[in-house]
């Protein structure tokens, strides 16, 4: 299936908000903390069982709520720290949304989301409502416990399992890895993501836009000649701007890839795996290039077609084609071209580089997965990179810090493709600074490989 987004228009905007990073409304303005912390229980229970590999389709509960959703991410943040209390502290374990409840609880005491009795209390509360009696009387028991042994409390948060918040499996491969990606996922595994924008409008235009920012209690800091960080986060459409395109939301690692490859008008480019779109936009900013955006799922190019809308006046591409396919299926799509001038490959992978922005991965990826991923990205660098001109360019990305999804990978594909040249990128990206492991860098963790095809093959 293959559409084609060539004018540039307007049309009611899909609304968007970032996930894991806005703070919840003040006490006075929202309902209980109970009855959120039972919403964010649920929405808990329902990431780590509705994984794409269990073939569940239940509907997630209401995630309109952004304080329930904030509430979630910082309890997804202290999951491993759950579940080394609840391993001293009970001998049988709880109920999935029971276990949930305990690690928001965990995440509220130490962050001091609120006044501890407080915070205990209205877990009891929640309790009570999720499981009856005996389980808020087994929430009870563990919270007050935990507040009448504070040094063994301290002593849980240095537990291994609750410095990396990882399940086993992963806390061995990231210390497999070395210790500057082992000691980059541990400086960002309990803290919540910038608030990153990607800049479009006009020089012109940037000191008004700071203005009203600023009127509205925001102050931005500028990380790049168009990559903006925004303080405090709140909801996108919020942000002055939203409607006229001025800007839209990438994290700054992710942008990193404007500029990679040397576009030239009229040149054809595709993107493989591309929704939502923030690289296929950031392909469109660069060069009045041709663009073929391939992904599997409909809806998430729906995604890619709406921001094309909202944004497209303030892009130099005027030609951008919706194809629904299988990039890894045996047969090439009849709605791509047979040749193109370059490739970004954004393979699907493990996440480990963006636990900041998705928290709940190290708990819902598994050691299956990873292998799974590994073998595709293999077999779509190899499919993908037989549809590039002699002389073109390949640029291969993932959001991970793993080895095996970065440099093993490339390096395991240069063995066989004797036509491919490696040219300079960025490489592996971690998500602090190695000079001053204590300052976090605003961006995730992301790796990036160029590669270039031989002339005179095919």
């Amino acid at each position: 299936m293959v559409s084609s987004v060539n004018a540039r228009g307007s049309s009611q905007v899909r609304r968007q908000r970032i996930d894991g990073g806005i703070p919840a409304q003040s006490p006075a303005q929202s309902p209980a903390l109970w009855r959120r912390m039972v919403a964010a229980s649920h929405l808990m229970r329902w990431a780590t069982t509705n994984t794409r590999q269990n073939h569940r389709v239940d509907q997630p509960p209401d995630r309109s709520d952004t304080a329930v959703k904030d509430l979630a991410a910082y309890g997804f943040r202290a999951w491993g720290l759950m579940r080394v209390r609840v391993a001293r502290m009970s001998r049988k374990p709880p109920g999935p949304e029971i276990a949930a409840l305990l690690a928001l609880a965990f995440s509220c005491l130490q962050r001091e989301y609120r006044a501890a009795p407080i915070v205990i209390d209205q877990a009891v509360h929640a309790a009570r409502a999720l499981g009856g009696t005996e389980s808020a009387s087994f929430v009870n028991a563990i919270l007050r416990r935990l507040t009448r042994e504070p040094q063994a409390a301290a002593a849980d948060q240095w537990h291994l399992m609750a410095l990396v918040n990882a399940p086993e499996w992963l806390v061995q491969r990231l210390l497999a890895a070395g210790s500057r990606i082992f000691l980059a996922h541990c400086a960002v595994a309990a803290r919540p993501p910038v608030f990153a924008l990607r800049y479009l409008g006009a020089p012109a235009e940037a000191h008004i836009w700071q203005q009203q920012l600023a009127q509205r209690g925001h102050t931005m800091h500028w990380a790049g000649p168009r990559s903006v960080i925004v303080d405090p986060p709140c909801p996108v459409e919020a942000v002055p701007g939203f409607d006229q395109g001025l800007f839209r939301v990438q994290d700054l690692s992710a942008q990193r890839a404007f500029g990679l490859l040397p576009l030239q008008a009229g040149q054809k480019v595709l993107d493989v795996c591309a929704a939502p779109g923030g690289k296929t936009l950031l392909l469109a900013e660069q060069a009045e290039v041709e663009i073929w955006a391939a992904d599997q799922s409909k809806k998430r190019l729906h995604q890619l077609e709406t921001e094309w809308t909202r944004l497209s006046h303030r892009l130099a591409s005027r030609a951008l084609h919706l194809v629904v396919a299988d990039m890894s299926a045996p047969v090439w799509p009849d709605s791509l071209p047979e040749f193109f001038d370059y490739i970004v490959l954004d393979a699907p992978c493990s996440g480990t580089g963006v636990v900041r922005r998705h928290p709940e991965i190290a708990w819902t990826r598994t050691q299956a997965d990873l292998h799974r991923l590994v073998i595709l990205q293999a077999a779509l660098l190899r499919r993908v990179w037989r549809a590039l001109v002699p002389g073109g360019q390949l640029l291969f990305i993932t959001c991970s810090i793993l080895p095996e999804e970065g440099e093993s990978q490339i390096a395991g594909f240069l063995q066989e493709a004797t036509d491919a040249v490696r040219l300079p990128a960025p490489g592996l990206i971690l998500p602090y600074h190695e000079a001053n492991p204590r300052e976090l860098s605003a961006g995730d963790g992301f790796f990036y490989a160029r590669l270039q095809k031989r002339l005179g093959t095919l």
